[in-house]
């Protein structure tokens, strides 16, 4: 449209209308069909392409396709002839390597993700049937060799982190009470502390290079009226920059009383609403209820620990893949809004971090996928 590309997000039930200079080199959905299919199904077949996604306008996504050829697999109870095609697809420099098996008329019966999830083509009226909802990250909890007692009242925890393959382990952040101390091959060791309480930063923080942890955005939208208006309700006075993100962290444990994961990735605002979802829903809302209170904030994404998150650990409990908030007080602090404890206890392992301040942004928390399924963890002290 006038030279630019145009298209509509829908969220918490309004429509926005966006608009970004038009990239011929990135194609748009259909395009891309079309020039995939102009490649065939040849095996050995390779080749490349950039395309755009509405949820990373500004960065795309790179495809590197290669034909592996005919495979006779079994899909849904029935054996079929298809053609296994292999994906790298890479934003903001997170790669996620997908199997996929078409038929000759380019119909997709099965995806495989990088080994710990499988998605089937199925019927419409089986795909809708009644069934019993399996939480993914419930079945790919970690369970350690050996029990952790008082887990939530924990404030040292040092980690053994062990991968087949290694992949991951170098992007292991540090920071927040967290330090990776040791790393080889397939390995890192984890030191992770809960910083004693210290005087904090007067609100608003005004701490150099803080201006993405303190902007509005699609998903931490601190400038929505709904959330500033609470915020400041929930804050009140108290000039502590600590003592207000505490407050703000009990309000939001508190006043989200549906906690399930029925919700997928809702925005702040959406939350703010409808009051309701798992820990990815409280640690946005927390986030910018605290940057509408001055506060710079960002999210983090890795595994927790619980006793009982899982049945079948041999008493062990298990980590969970989890979602929290870390708020930057003169130093950068974890608050937990799904536990409301005050703090992040240190059984919290980072895996990744984002401000998400743009909507690309939340692929920031990719490098997740390269532990799924294959992580292990051994307690050291």
């Amino acid at each position: 449209v006038g030279g630019k590309l145009a298209w509509t997000v829908e969220s918490a039930g309004g429509r926005t209308e966006r608009s970004a200079d038009w990239n011929a080199d990135r194609l748009c959905p259909w395009a891309l069909q079309l020039f995939t299919r102009s490649k065939g199904l040849e095996a050995g077949t390779a080749f490349s392409a950039a395309a755009f996604i509405a949820s990373a306008p500004e960065t795309g996504m790179a495809l590197a396709v290669e034909v592996k050829g005919p495979e006779e697999i079994p899909v849904l109870g029935e054996r079929r002839s298809l053609v296994r095609c292999d994906t790298a697809m890479t934003i903001r420099g997170t790669t996620l390597k997908l199997k996929t098996w078409i038929s000759k008329e380019w119909v997709a019966w099965k995806i495989d993700y990088s080994g710990f999830m499988e998605m089937y083509r199925m019927p419409r009226e089986a795909a809708q049937a009644k069934g019993e909802a399996k939480e993914i990250f419930l079945k790919l909890a970690v369970a350690p060799d050996r029990k952790i007692e008082g887990a939530r009242n924990l404030r040292r925890l040092k980690l053994r982190l062990e991968l087949d393959d290694g992949s991951g382990l170098d992007s292991l952040p540090s920071g927040a009470g967290q330090k990776v101390v040791e790393k080889g091959g397939g390995f890192a060791i984890l030191e992770i502390s809960v910083p004693e309480d210290a005087p904090a930063d007067e609100r608003p923080v005004k701490a150099e290079g803080m201006e993405a942890f303190l902007s509005s955005s699609a998903y931490i939208a601190c400038a929505d009226p709904a959330i500033r208006d609470k915020a400041r309700e929930v804050a009140g006075e108290e000039k502590d920059s600590l003592k207000a993100a505490r407050r703000i962290e009990k309000w939001v444990f508190q006043n989200i009383k549906k906690k399930n994961f029925g919700v997928g990735f809702a925005t702040a605002s959406e939350v703010a609403r409808n009051l309701e979802g798992d820990c990815s829903e409280h640690a946005v809302l927390l986030a910018a209820m605290c940057r509408a209170a001055g506060i710079p904030s960002r999210v983090a994404s890795g595994l927790v620990y619980a006793d009982s998150l899982v049945a079948g650990t041999g008493g062990n409990g298990a980590f969970g893949f989890h979602m929290w908030t870390e708020v930057y007080v003169g130093r950068w602090i974890g608050l937990d809004a799904t536990l409301g404890a005050g703090f992040a206890d240190a059984t919290h392992v980072v895996l990744a971090r984002s401000a998400l301040e743009s909507e690309s942004s939340v692929f920031d928390l990719m490098p997740i996928a390269a532990y799924l399924g294959k992580l292990r963890i051994k307690v050291l002290d």
